[in-house]
């Protein structure tokens, strides 16, 4: 379509499909050294706030933990099983129940399925894609705790922000049937086709989820710092496909 133009990470493609770089977007490499700085300093920030806190107020939480990560549902024949991590900090208003503002970052690598009908119809050899999550939410938490064992149940809220990567810049053919694949990675649909005027390497979505789950702690010591497991369930209408996937995650708490 004459004088549209489309932006993919790295190069900006006009009209008349010369590309230029575009300096505003981040390589996949700087991105992962990004959210690995935003992770480690997010864990630092936690202990911080966590000290400062709790020595106003004792009645203060904090979390840190890693488990996996696995779809359900459509989703799982787009994204496979990935590595989670998360901190959250938070108040206890008495034995039972507790506020934890909580961020979670997960990987969501994509299948088989994902990638071989885009490889297919454009016939691009060695494609590959990658996939990202993180989450900003506000939970409650209900606990039942002994002398040593705990069980709890959480449900919560808060923003869903979804990355989808491929390795190569893809142009789409004439008459290309859309399935949930195309739409995964950012293409729109019309009349059953792939959009002819979209080139793209990636695509982000933000919706707004929430989750319900239930965990289980071991107190390990006197000071309170317990050991956790914990099983959760999250949805969010993110564009394309919905994020849907279960949280099974291992931490500390105190």
């Amino acid at each position: 379509m004459a004088g549209i133009s489309r932006s993919r990470r790295g190069l900006t493609v006009p009209a008349d499909g010369t590309e230029r770089p575009n300096y505003n977007q981040l390589s996949s490499d700087q991105e992962i050294v990004m959210f690995n700085r935003v992770l480690f300093s997010l864990g630092l920030l936690t202990v911080a706030m966590d000290f400062t806190l709790r020595a106003q107020d004792s009645k203060v939480n904090s979390s840190l933990g890693v488990g996996i990560t696995v779809p359900t549902t459509s989703m799982a024949r787009l994204a496979g099983a990935g590595v989670n991590t998360s901190a959250g900090l938070g108040y206890n208003f008495d034995r039972h129940n507790a506020f934890i503002g909580e961020f979670m970052y997960a990987h969501l690598p994509p299948t088989r399925e994902a990638i071989q009908p885009v490889s297919a119809a454009t016939q691009v050899t060695g494609l590959s894609g990658s996939g990202n999550l993180m989450t900003v939410t506000g939970n409650y938490r209900f606990m039942m705790e002994g002398k040593a064992l705990g069980a709890y149940i959480i449900v919560g809220g808060g923003m869903y922000y979804r990355i989808a990567e491929l390795s190569k810049p893809i142009t789409v053919g004439s008459g290309t049937p859309c399935n949930a694949s195309w739409r995964w990675w950012g293409y729109s649909c019309v009349g059953g086709l792939v959009s002819q005027d979209e080139s793209l390497l990636s695509t982000s979505s933000t919706a707004f989820g929430g989750n319900v789950g239930a965990g289980l702690t071991i107190r390990v010591s006197e000071e309170g710092y317990k050991v956790f497991v914990e099983s959760r369930y999250h949805y969010a209408p993110n564009r394309g496909t919905p994020t849907q996937f279960i949280a099974i995650t291992f931490g500390v708490r105190w």
